[in-house]
């Protein structure tokens, strides 16, 4: 991804979103937020359904990862519900459910689509880079 895995731009959503929100909840908290984030504006290209379809996906092939994630339930709005109440959620089991997210994004709708997607939700992000001169982040 122009310089950007799905890893590297997980982890810094996450550090975003913990730092917007005085790290409440930590990274659970924060990975909570990235996925609500996205299921509303994905919900409003593919539908709610296909949002939670997709999450599921990814919910699946975390659970193969990690075993303990297959308590976390996809409600009907595509939220996690029950991760910040699982002790054994962690958080490689959080950002491995958010890449497996952006993974089938990046194989359905193809790189470019998926890095617009992320520029929509978080466009603060996409200008932070661009102000610091920092390596293009989306």
């Amino acid at each position: 991804m122009r310089g950007i895995t799905p890893s590297i731009l997980v982890r810094r959503l996450l550090e975003y979103e913990a730092s917007q929100n005085n790290d409440q909840g930590g990274l659970a908290g924060a990975s909570e937020h990235v996925s609500r984030k996205l299921s509303s504006h994905l919900s409003k290209i593919i539908g709610r359904e296909g949002c939670r379809t997709l999450f599921m996906r990814a919910a699946k092939l975390t659970t193969r990862e990690y075993p303990s994630f297959g308590s976390v339930e996809i409600a009907q709005d595509s939220s996690l519900s029950r991760y910040q109440d699982n002790p054994q959620a962690d958080s490689k089991s959080a950002a491995a459910f958010l890449e497996h997210i952006f993974n089938l994004l990046i194989t359905f709708i193809g790189e470019d689509l998926t890095l617009q997607v992320v520029g929509a939700v978080w466009p603060e992000l996409s200008q932070s880079a661009a102000d610091s001169s920092e390596t293009e982040l989306l």
